[in-house]
Order: structure tokens, then C-alpha cells, then sequence
């Protein structure tokens, strides 16, 4: 029934539920909860395979119909990049001037 299962959440859930199961087979000496992750690899790869195939068409499509405004040149100072102790992620604000980068990086896998 595990390729029926279509959210990761759900599978997650299955998995340690059926991880608590086995530690109570663990008390009278039938630990088994080594042999239940291969059994749901399959499923999680194919489910993350699924759900990039999807995000990438669904890329594909806004970008087709998406008006590409070009940039002004963005540059960074030379002592921007390998600084001790700089911990800044922020993406470059330029970048939410295109949407679709922003659906395609956030979705939901």
C-alpha cells in the first residue's frame, strides 16, 4: 500500500508508527526496525521524483508566459564574499521581481 501514499508527511507518519510498533516486538527480543527503511525508499524517491517532475513543468509553463524585465547589473564589493563570521542568506532583493524563481524555489516537495 506504500505507493498509494502521495504526501511525505503521511509516509513519515506511517514510518514511525510502524517504528514504535517493531520497538514493542523489541521487548521480547524481535527488534526488526532495521529492516523497515528499505521498504519505504522506494516510495520516498518516487514520490520526490514525482513532485520535481511536476514543479519543473509547472516552471517550464510560467516561464513561457512570464515578461522577463532585464536587470540592472548587480555587483558586490570585493570584501562581500569570505568574511569571518558573516552569516548573511538573505537572497538578493532583485530576485522577487521574478515570481516565478519564487514559486519554483519554494515549492512544496
Amino acid at each position: 500500500m506504500l505507493p498509494k501514499i502521495t504526501e511525505g508527511g503521511s509516509l513519515a507518519n506511517i514510518l514511525d508508527q510502524c517504528m514504535y510498533c517493531v520497538m514493542g516486538f523489541g521487548w521480547v527480543g524481535l527488534d526488526f526496525r532495521g529492516l523497515l527503511p528499505p521498504l519505504f525508499e522506494e516510495t520516498v524517491l518516487n514520490l520526490f521524483s514525482k513532485n520535481m517532475n511536476t514543479a519543473v513543468e509547472n516552471f517550464q509553463l510560467v516561464l513561457d508566459s512570464h515578461r522577463w524585465v532585464p536587470l540592472p547589473a548587480v555587483g558586490f564589493s570585493s570584501n562581500s564574499f569570505g568574511e569571518e563570521g558573516q552569516e548573511d542568506v538573505t537572497p538578493p532583493p532583485n530576485l522577487m521581481e521574478h515570481p516565478p524563481l519564487a514559486v519554483f524555489v519554494n515549492v512544496k516537495l
